[in-house]
């Protein structure tokens, strides 16, 4: 909404967003370094599509309705979309250089 749009919109501003959905066509992503010279934090946006399409990509099927987060009635589902969007996240890639890739990948898999 538009609260959120806002907050999201000043933390790529003072912060450095290494990854984040376009906010909006006018300002695209902001994520890199730009506007304030001394970013005072770094962060990862992720935020899951929970239009029809979105939810397709997904691999799940929109229940129709408008889906409000404050809707406790549908907190299965909500969890299904969460983790069905975490499965898409990258840990690893998407936080090099912050956390240790050992840690990350305890499986030894090549990064």
């Amino acid at each position: 909404g538009g609260m959120n749009l806002e907050i999201d919109t000043l933390c790529r501003m003072i912060g450095e967003c290494v990854r984040g959905p376009v906010i909006n066509r006018e300002v695209d992503r902001m994520t890199g370094p730009s506007g304030v010279h001394l970013k005072q934090f770094t962060y990862v946006r992720y935020d899951a599509d929970t239009s029809v399409s979105g939810l397709r990509t997904l691999g799940l099927r929109h229940p129709g309705g408008k889906l409000g987060m404050d809707d406790v009635r549908r907190m299965d589902l909500y969890r299904t979309i969460c983790r069905a969007a975490a499965e898409q996240v990258d840990v690893v890639e998407h936080f090099r250089g912050f956390l240790d890739a050992d840690a990350l990948n305890p499986s030894g898999a090549p990064t």
